[in-house]
């Protein structure tokens, strides 16, 4: 019994003296190295849904004009963004990860035909393909506008146009539910901030 204590005792020194310590070693230099890496991502997250927490890439982070601000000179963190819903922000993190890679065609203006493929290719064409939902259309392009992202509000308002174009009044007042005409003062407004797509 003497001896199987002794040797209890002499395995129990090496585990404590040499295994223990390794083993801590290890899941300590593991932890670490999790923690930084996760330092060194970029998550977006929403006032409005404390449970949004999307992973974004830098070079798509860099196509957002508000994001790349608030980001600053630093290459990881969490930006908080107000007023955009999960769905909304879900539809702008997959344009911004998209073109981060492949660089969108430059929309030339006025536009000349109602064929938007012909114009930005098939994949823009489809992001913004929403089957006549306007409301989320909408949605996107005041997003694009909230967030300083040049090239997704580009592609929205050239779904407008092409919406409209060659279109009677009254077609696109039915098109967008517009219950009234403009004033003239408002429609020569209109014309002067949008003259591109009256051309």
């Amino acid at each position: 019994m003497y001896r199987f204590n002794q040797l209890v005792t002499g395995l129990w020194k090496v585990f404590w003296t040499g295994f223990f310590p390794g083993l801590v070693f290890f899941g300590l230099a593991f932890c670490f190295s999790l923690t930084k890496q996760m330092e060194n991502k970029i998550y977006v997250i929403l006032l409005k849904d404390s449970n949004y927490k999307k992973e974004i890439s830098l070079g798509a982070c860099k196509l957002c004009g508000l994001m790349k601000d608030m980001l600053g000179e630093e290459t990881y963190g969490e930006l908080p963004l107000d007023t955009l819903t999960p769905k909304i922000m879900d539809k702008v993190l997959e344009f911004l990860e998209y073109h981060a890679n492949n660089p969108m065609i430059s929309i030339e203006t006025p536009i000349k035909t109602k064929d938007i493929k012909s114009i930005v290719g098939d994949w823009d064409t489809q992001f913004i393909d929403l089957k006549n939902d306007q409301g989320t259309l909408m949605e996107l392009i005041l997003a694009a506008n909230y967030l300083n992202c040049q090239n997704l509000l580009d592609l929205g308002l050239l779904k407008i146009a092409a919406m409209i174009k060659d279109e009677e009044p009254d077609k696109v007042k039915k098109m967008f539910s517009i219950d009234r005409d403009l004033s003239p003062e408002e429609e020569v407004e209109i014309r002067k901030q949008n003259g591109w797509l009256f051309t």
